[in-house]
């Protein structure tokens, strides 16, 4: 920190103080209630706003874990309550939820999420939409996915495992228990979309906290940022897919949309704001450039890790400081 003539405070930053603004973001969204956002951000539609039309809700926000879901339980203040899977784990471990199980994914996690959902009478409901959190393991940690139901039709967004929905069916565990829990929620035949653009590389696991992976931690963010593309912006599949990046700045482009959705849009409509008013924050606009990194599976491991001394700090274009 030092001080300018004028006596006012200015933040000098470092790369450690970029992404350290944007964990401190991302533990204020996860210490309160994930559901009500997601309402906030489904009311934003003109369509939420009209009198006399079939408005969205937020379905409750249910985090999967190897013993367990939980979910966010309106009736209660959005508390998270447990609920024990019908079947007890096979060991003290629990489900393994990094390999697939169609049995244990579709009949016994799939309708734990499926009996939340009807608590909540989403059964009675033509559209919802929401977040599932699934624990993958100690090494990959969580990860969020969207989903948005309209009468029959359900869009599934994956921000790090993009594929068609053929494909999801059988590789992606998070889809096969969304898919499961609204089809035997809504009890209609389900047509389904998925995105196949890739927003998030491995899901933000890099092997560099500061690559451009690295600093890509908003699968939480991602997940609403498609809720507000697709339910407020109204735009399709194929169109949001058209806004993944691509060639050898994806990654960096990705970051950039999406902290400039998280700082001028999400952090506003979570009631967030109170984070832009602590000076160190205000690194959350930067990002840290590594101009020898280059995107992609097919580049030699030296230039996906150079040397931190390549890499500067700077501000995402069209941010505010």
């Amino acid at each position: 920190m030092v001080v300018s003539e004028k006596g006012d405070r200015e933040y000098v930053f470092d790369k450690s103080m970029v992404n350290d603004a944007s964990t401190d973001y991302a533990n204020a969204l996860n210490s309160a209630p994930l559901t009500p956002v997601i309402q906030s951000i489904l009311n934003l539609s003109a369509n939420n706003r009209r009198k006399k039309s079939i408005k969205y809700v937020a379905a409750p926000y249910v985090f999967v874990d190897h013993h367990s879901l939980q979910y966010e339980n309106k009736a209660n203040g959005y508390a998270m309550e447990d609920v024990a899977y019908s079947v007890e784990p096979p060991t003290k471990k629990g489900y393994d939820l990094e390999y697939k199980n169609a049995e244990v994914l579709k009949n016994i996690i799939g309708e734990g999420v499926h009996g939340v959902f009807y608590e909540a009478g989403l059964h009675r409901r033509k559209k919802f939409a929401g977040l599932l959190g699934i624990q993958i393991s100690s090494a990959s940690g969580q990860h969020y996915v969207a989903y948005v139901y309209n009468n029959g039709h359900l869009a599934f967004f994956d921000s790090g495992e993009p594929g068609q929905c053929v494909n999801q069916e059988t590789m992606n565990n998070a889809y096969i228990i969304i898919a499961a829990a609204i089809r035997m929620t809504v009890d209609v035949q389900l047509t389904t979309i998925c995105n196949t653009g890739t927003f998030e590389t491995a899901a933000g696991t890099s092997e560099d906290d500061y690559n451009y992976i690295g600093q890509n931690i908003f699968c939480h963010s991602w997940s609403m940022w498609f809720i507000y593309q697709f339910v407020v912006e109204g735009k399709t599949m194929e169109q949001i897919d058209a806004m993944a990046g691509e060639g050898i700045h994806a990654d960096r482009d990705n970051l950039w949309r999406i902290k400039a959705f998280v700082y001028e849009t999400l952090i506003p409509v979570a009631k967030l704001s109170w984070l832009k008013k602590i000076p160190a924050f205000g690194a959350f606009s930067y990002y840290v450039d590594d101009p020898k990194y280059v995107s992609g599976l097919e580049t030699n491991a030296s230039r996906r890790a150079p040397k931190a001394d390549h890499r500067t700090i700077k501000l995402i274009p069209g941010m505010t400081k």
